[in-house]
């Protein structure tokens, strides 16, 4: 509701949420790393799902509702199965939940779709 209650007004943008990493991502990269292990910290797309199935739900309620616009980050962090906080040997984590530059920087596509562009 208070999605469409601005609507009216001014162009309205959601964000789907950002997938939770079940550990602090960098701590546990640097830990598997000491141990000879492969680096992967990830959480199932399935547990994202579950855990962030209800704001979905509401934002999906606010397109139909209203016409807002939303943004999927799931995209560029998730595959089909699995969502990443260690990827291609970048932590894409500043912790368990807000990301690092390195994985702000794969959302610059996903804004670009809603953003004016500006030339340099």
């Amino acid at each position: 509701r208070t999605a469409c209650a601005f609507r009216p007004q001014r162009r309205v943008i959601l964000i789907r949420p950002i997938p939770e990493m079940p550990s602090d991502v960098p701590r546990a990269v640097a830990r598997r790393l000491m141990m000879g292990a492969i680096p992967e910290v990830t959480v199932t797309r399935r547990l994202y799902e579950l855990r962030n199935g209800w704001v979905w739900k509401a934002q999906d309620a606010a397109v139909s509702a209203c016409g807002v616009e939303v943004l999927d980050p799931t995209r560029a962090l998730c595959d089909s199965t699995q969502c990443f906080g260690y990827r291609h040997g970048q932590v894409l984590y500043h912790d368990d939940d807000h990301l690092s530059e390195t994985g702000i920087k794969l959302l610059v596509e996903m804004f670009r779709t809603v953003l004016p562009q500006h030339e340099n």
